[in-house]
């Protein structure tokens, strides 16, 4: 709702007095349901902007009384006089357009009881009109003596503002540009950098896998063709295909391929089996400890989740086995 732009005041020492006692007008007048009424839309007013005032107004007076929401906005605001008279004025009006229907509606609904009550209505709304009246005149007297000023005001203040705003966005966008074009050639010389790195360090490696596997795959067919000397079996979860290029001396059994031909194999070949407690159930190694026992094989619980977890386990059984006892740790 933008009435109030119809009302702006250029005269000063009249307008903060207009201003007052609209306001004072209002509150002598409003009944208790009202005054709760402002209690509520207090903290949602209290930090409006004029352009808020302007955008929010059409909605929120679809839930609340016009003027008890202009009342509130001359209360907890100190924006320009004339704009704040113009609202001021604008809610008097208000007040007694509902004021109006109200009276009309209640005059309705009561004539069917009784013409005595009917007429005191009518009374009290035939003075809120005279009294309506003699503020529209009043209105209209500073209206008219402060138009031009108010068409000039807008003007200007118009100009100003679209100027301010073309030279602040003007400001901005030149300072964006220069630091994204900054940004840009840091970025560009970093990628350089890190591709060239990358470049250098993926060949490296390439020729360093190269090297391993040549090694692992010529170390593995040399020990094809001599008789397996198995230092000790692994009974294993996990993927070990590396794992069994670099220990081709250890014994892996995957657990899903256990029966009684692989349980066979180990008692052939070693004496010490290390368990893999990771992805195996506890009923199965409960089972491969039973009849490591009864063929007088040593067992030992492992606990690596990787293959490079693994290794490190079989490292460190090498070591101990070297060194000493490692079922004993």
């Amino acid at each position: 709702m933008k009435k109030w732009k119809n009302f702006f005041l250029a005269n000063t020492m009249c307008s903060n007095e207009i201003k007052n006692n609209a306001i004072e007008h209002i509150l002598e007048r409003i009944d208790n349901n009202e005054k709760l009424i402002l209690k509520n839309i207090s903290k949602l007013i209290e930090n409006w902007t004029l352009i808020d005032y302007e955008s929010k107004f059409d909605e929120y007076s679809k839930k609340y009384p016009v003027y008890l929401l202009q009342l509130e906005y001359l209360k907890k605001h100190k924006n320009k006089v004339e704009i704040e008279n113009g609202i001021a004025l604008d809610m008097i009006f208000n007040y007694y357009n509902l004021r109006k229907q109200s009276l009309e509606e209640y005059n309705e609904n009561q004539s069917k009881e009784g013409r005595n009550l009917s007429k005191e209505i009518q009374k009290k709304y035939m003075e809120s009109i005279s009294e309506n009246n003699q503020l529209k005149n009043k209105i209209k007297e500073l209206t008219n003596k402060n138009a031009k000023y108010e068409k000039n005001f807008l003007k200007k203040n118009k100009e100003y503002e679209l100027i301010e705003g073309e030279a602040r966005q003007l400001k901005l966008n030149l300072k964006d540009a220069l630091l994204d074009s900054k940004n840009n050639n840091l970025k560009y010389k970093k990628v350089e950098e890190e591709n060239l790195y990358l470049k250098l360090k993926n060949e490296e490696l390439e020729e360093q896998l190269k090297q391993i596997n040549d090694y692992f795959d010529c170390e593995y067919l040399y020990n094809q063709n001599e008789d397996i000397n198995y230092k000790f079996s692994i009974i294993n979860s996990s993927n070990t295909k590396l794992v069994e290029k670099i220990f081709p001396e250890v014994l892996f059994i995957n657990a899903n391929e256990l029966n009684y031909d692989t349980l066979k194999k180990i008692s052939r070949y070693t004496d010490n089996i290390y368990i893999q407690r990771s992805g195996i159930l506890s009923s199965k190694i409960n089972y491969i400890e039973s009849w490591a026992k009864e063929n007088d094989i040593n067992t030992k619980i492992i606990m690596p989740t990787n293959e490079k977890e693994m290794i490190e386990e079989i490292v460190k059984i090498k070591i101990y086995n070297f060194w000493g006892d490692y079922n004993a740790n």
